[in-house]
């Protein structure tokens, strides 16, 4: 019996070798596909885990006391920290401000043990004695010092021992000093006489330690200690709550797309195998019988396709990496193939794809031949009635769950449920309705197609009309490969906006010169603007003042607030403010959100005062007039701008902060520049477009395991639906010869089958486009904030999936319309 069991199974193998080969081809696109998601999903854990590392090196806490506590880490509260069970490595630091005598003025200075920790938290290399010092570059080249020089430091010398590199990604980058830690102790302990262990305790806690559970403990030890976790500074939650929701999304939209690729792929073989089934149980097969066939066919092929699959996967997580970073000219996070993860993800994918087979294949076994026919030919949807309730009633449930999500506080969990939840409700509730409507529209189109494209158009999407059924899930795994895309696009889009607009904020014009001396008032702002003004290649140029803190009469009190002077006419030339009054000695400038708070608004008389240390007391100094309210003030985070000619308001603390250059040659500019930075040492020169090239560097690496992501599936899922459509076209052929016996030529067939494909591309295009903003809108509501979508990447894979389908299909249709119409007419070729 088991050999006639194997015979009629390999008959069947032998007689659609095309099919069964198309449905091993599909397993192992589908299997490599979820291998490869499952590996880049194991690894987008260590990605974020890297990027922390980046900025903190390997430190999980530190722990220290603010600046304006008084209070300092002894030894015993030093022991009595680092004696905690849950503690594997410990690093005193100490933070303090040093006098470099070449610029005479204080830069932010660390005193640093030689250990792993502190120089994974600082990124240096080399050990540092007693007598030397390490700084940033811009330091150095401002110093005009090199490793091996010497330079005087609170009247001492210290050698460099190395230049560490600016982060100029983040922005405008500090000045640094490292130097030991014993050597900062020391200094400190000459300016205030207090022995200071530490500024600062990096931890890195144990493998198997609950980081907050230690956190809590150390805490007892004394409430006013300030500690910060690693993985709670703000950047990396906002980009950690960015890859959850990707990730959380993605991985519902992979399920589908996964589920229907195996379906479509699929249903020209349980087409097949039906008919098959109905003429073997009507010379006398029993169920059982059909049964071990199906089960010996269904093994054979997940064992072979899972096994290429596996491969395929293999090799593409060796090979993708180096071809994407030649492709996109970055270089992304190294990702090992975990074969624990991807040999369990197989087995899981073949058990799903034996059921998918098996349960449709075995009721049909199971079932009386007349019926399985009737099914089997059924060209409508069942129950269609109840298909529309269903998806009206999803679409209605997900809108309740978005209005839910609009209620309920931002700080509640629930939020984000209930807006994945209404996602997944749109997405099955719109993929349950299009398919019922969608004959209804094309039926409606057909005179307008028969206009415009002709009768072969007109009978190859009338020929769709009554396949709508068969040929769904080919139009649905197009639309969601395409909302995949748009969203994960929109996503990435959103992601560098951001980081672009953060930067902008702190370059209003595309150069931008920092005083690094800003407590010390010896630049003067005309001066500076003066010799900067004078060079051909600049347009314009502005300054504004340090922050300084004036007070706003309010009824009986006073509201404490920060303020800069500035250049407001020529910000004004700039186009960095709004138009302003001519006489801008007694106008302000306020933020929104400022206003918003104090109740102020354009032509109102504010009422300023300074505290005075003498009388202890705050001071009435003058009115001044609200001239414009503006959301932000260009470079800085003030809440209000005067003018410097506003002499009032000027004091030690407002003395030239920033200056705003914009330029027609910004290379000649910066060059330029170097000259005036000779004459003033204490200046820093940024630009804003190396500072965006080296910032769009780190996001590429950040996100690169992402990028990679969408780019696989994207040709995964095309090669499957390309797969798919063939067979369903191989499915058809005795249909194409006896339009060739009725009407059409050879070069009809082409066009036909063209026709069809792209009619089934572009429906599945455009769904997918519509959904795919529909849904970065609904998921919109977790984070707030602006979206972009990412259209030049939705037209380029659109014309890829146009391009691609005219590449394969033209030869095959072709080859397809050559074909002997006695040959094709008398084959059964359903």
């Amino acid at each position: 019996m088991m050999k006639s069991m194997k015979g009629l199974a390999l008959r069947f193998f032998q007689t659609n070798k095309f099919i069964a080969c198309s449905s091993i081809v599909s397993v192992m696109l589908s299997i490599s596909l979820i291998i490869t998601m499952a590996i880049f999903a194991a690894n987008a854990q260590q990605t974020v885990v890297n990027e922390v590392k980046k900025i903190y090196g390997d430190m999980d806490l530190s722990v220290g006391y603010n600046i304006g506590q008084n209070k300092i880490i002894d030894k015993r509260l030093l022991n009595d920290i680092t004696s905690q069970e849950g503690i594997q490595q410990f690093s005193s630091v100490l933070v303090t401000h040093l006098k470099v005598n070449q610029l005479q003025a204080d830069v932010y200075a660390v005193g640093v043990e030689n250990d792993s920790l502190a120089k994974s938290r600082y990124h240096f290399h080399k050990n540092v004695s007693d007598h030397e010092v390490m700084l940033n570059k811009d330091l150095a080249e401002a110093l005009n010092v090199k490793a091996g020089d010497r330079v005087l430091i609170e009247n001492k010398p210290y050698t460099v021992k190395e230049v560490l590199n600016d982060l100029d990604a983040t922005g405008v980058a500090p000045d640094m000093l490292i130097l030991s830690r014993s050597t900062v102790q020391q200094l400190m302990y000459e300016k205030t006489s207090v022995k200071n262990e530490a500024t600062y305790i990096l931890v890195k806690a144990k493998e198997d330690t609950d980081v907050l559970t230690l956190v809590h403990h150390i805490r007892q030890i004394d409430p006013d200690l300030r500690i910060d976790v690693a993985e709670e500074n703000e950047f990396l939650k906002s980009n950690l709550a960015s890859l959850n929701i990707f990730m959380i999304v993605l991985s519902m939209l992979l399920l589908i797309v996964t589920s229907l690729l195996i379906i479509s792929n699929f249903e020209v073989f349980l087409y097949k195998y039906r008919n098959q089934f109905a003429i073997m149980r009507s010379i006398g097969a029993t169920a059982k019988q059909m049964f071990k066939v199906v089960l010996l066919q269904c093994s054979f092929m997940n064992i072979v396709g899972a096994a290429l699959g596996f491969l395929l996967a293999l090799i593409s997580n060796q090979f993708l990496q180096k071809w994407f970073e030649k492709l996109f000219s970055f270089q992304i996070s190294t990702m090992d193939f975990n074969y624990r993860v991807a040999l369990e993800v197989m087995f899981i994918s073949m058990l799903m794809i034996e059921i998918f087979m098996l349960i449709p294949s075995f009721r049909s076994a199971k079932i009386l031949p007349l019926k399985i026919m009737q099914d089997n030919e059924q060209i409508d949807f069942a129950q269609k009635g109840l298909r529309k309730k269903l998806g009206k009633g999803l679409l209605i449930s997900g809108l309740l769950l978005i209005i839910i999500g609009k209620i309920v506080p931002k700080s509640e969990g629930i939020q984000v449920i209930c807006v994945l939840a209404a996602a997944l409700l749109f997405i099955f509730g719109i993929f349950i309705l299009f398919p019922v409507y969608l004959s209804p529209i094309l039926t409606r189109l057909l005179p307008v197609i028969k206009s415009f494209a002709g009768n072969v158009s007109f009978i190859a999407i009338k020929n769709v009309i009554p396949q709508v059924k068969k040929n769904t899930f080919v139009v649905l795994t197009i639309s969601t490969m395409m909302m995949i895309a748009v969203f994960g696009s929109a996503l990435l889009k959103t992601l560098e906006k951001n980081e672009e607009q953060y930067l902008k904020q702190q370059y209003p014009t595309n150069i931008v010169v920092t005083n690094r001396v800003s407590d010390k008032a010896t630049i003067n702002p005309s001066d500076i603007r003066a010799a900067i003004d004078d060079m051909i290649s600049v347009q314009a140029v502005s300054t504004i003042s340090a922050i300084s803190s004036a007070e706003l009469k309010q009824g009986n009190h006073y509201v404490s607030f920060n303020y800069a002077l500035g250049d407001l006419k020529e910000m004004e030339k700039q186009g960095l403010l709004p138009s302003i009054p001519k006489n801008v000695n007694n106008i302000i400038i306020v933020t929104k959100d400022f206003a918003d708070k104090n109740n102020l608004h354009v032509g109102d008389k504010m009422e300023l005062g300074l505290y005075s240390e003498a009388a202890q007391k705050v001071e009435p100094i003058g009115t001044v007039m609200v001239a414009d309210i503006v959301e932000t003030l260009p470079g800085s985070y003030a809440d209000a701008y005067m003018d410097w000619q506003n002499t009032t308001y000027k004091n030690r603390f407002t003395v030239f902060n920033r200056a705003f250059i914009s330029s027609n040659d910004e290379k000649s500019t910066l060059k330029k520049l170097e000259g005036v930075k000779e004459q003033y040492p204490e200046l820093q020169i940024h630009s804003y477009n190396e500072s965006l090239k080296k910032s769009k560097q780190m996001f590429y690496q950040r996100w690169s395991i992402f990028i990679v992501v969408i780019i696989v599936m994207l040709l995964s899922v095309m090669l499957g639906v390309f797969n798919t459509l063939i067979n369903n076209i191989h499915s058809k052929r005795k249909e194409f010869a006896i339009l060739r016996v009725l009407s059409i030529d050879k070069k009809g067939v082409v066009r036909v089958i063209l026709t069809q494909v792209i009619l089934y591309i572009l429906i599945g295009v455009t769904l997918g486009i519509f959904i795919g903003v529909l849904l970065t809108y609904v998921t919109k509501i977790i984070d707030g904030g602006r979206v972009y979508i990412n259209f030049t990447f939705m037209a380029v894979i659109a014309a890829i999936m146009f391009g691609t389908a005219l590449v394969i299909f033209i030869p095959f249709a072709n080859k397809l319309g050559k074909r002997k119409l006695t040959l094709e007419l008398t084959q059964d070729n359903k």
